[in-house]
C-alpha cells in the first residue's frame, strides 16, 4: 500500500497553497501544504513499469540504476503495492481532494524544475492535472532570480546550513522543496527588514 500521512490542525482548516508533486516515471508523490508552508498531507506511489521491471532496468543510465539501487526504488518496482500509472493517477487525486476537502481548487502545481513534470501529468495523469491551477510555484526560478537578485551570498550559506536530504527518492525531493521554499522566503523576509 502506498505511504500516506494527513495532518489536521483543530477546527480551523489550513487552506492549502501549493501541491508539490514529484515524478520519476517511476515513482510519484504529492505534498499538499498550506501557504506557511506547512505540511497538511502527504503521500507518495510507486509506479509498476508498463512493461516489466528488467525492460526498465535496461533502459535506465548506470548512474540511475546505482542510485534508484541505493535508495530502494528498484527493490519496490515488482512489490504488490506498487500501482500502475492509471491507479496512481486516482490515488494521487483522491489523496488531494482528501487533504483539501472543503477547500476550493484548484492548487499550485509547485516543486524544483517543475516543466516537465506539469507535462508528465498533463499526458499521464488527466485526474491529478484536473486538480491543478495553471499557475505554478517552481523553487529554482525563484532561487535563481534570487540570486540575480543580490541574495547570492545569503543562499550559498542556507544551502550549507540545510543542506537536501538527497535521497532522490520523490517524496524526498518534494520535502526538501518545500524547505528550499521556506528558507528563500526567511531569506527575502530577513534581509528586507533589516533595510
Amino acid at each position: 500500500m502506498p505511504r500516506t500521512r494527513t495532518s489536521s490542525s483543530g477546527s480551523t482548516p489550513r487552506r492549502p497553497g501549493w501541491t508539490p508533486i514529484a515524478i520519476c516515471s517511476l515513482e510519484v508523490a504529492v505534498v499538499v501544504t498550506d501557504n506557511a508552508p506547512h505540511e497538511l498531507g502527504a503521500t507518495s506511489v510507486v509506479i509498476a513499469p508498463e512493461q516489466g521491471v528488467e525492460d526498465a532496468l535496461a533502459r535506465m543510465d548506470p548512474f540511475v540504476t546505482a542510485m534508484h539501487s541505493s535508495n530502494g526504488l528498484i527493490s519496490e518496482l515488482d512489490s504488490p503495492a506498487a500501482l500502475t500509472l492509471d491507479a496512481a493517477d486516482r490515488w494521487i487525486a483522491a489523496h488531494i481532494d482528501q487533504v483539501a476537502a472543503g477547500t476550493a481548487g484548484p492548487f499550485l502545481l509547485g516543486g524544483n524544475s517543475i516543466t516537465h513534470d506539469r507535462g508528465f501529468l498533463d499526458r499521464h495523469a488527466p485526474q491529478t492535472f484536473s486538480r491543478l491551477h495553471y499557475r505554478s510555484i517552481d523553487v529554482s526560478s525563484i532561487e535563481q532570480d534570487m540570486v540575480r537578485d543580490g541574495y547570492a551570498d545569503e543562499i550559498a550559506a542556507e544551502r550549507r546550513r540545510n543542506a537536501p536530504a538527497g535521497n532522490h527518492r520523490a517524496l524526498g525531493d518534494i520535502r526538501d522543496s518545500v524547505s528550499q521554499l521556506a528558507s528563500l522566503r526567511e531569506i527575502r523576509r530577513s534581509v528586507m527588514a533589516h533595510a
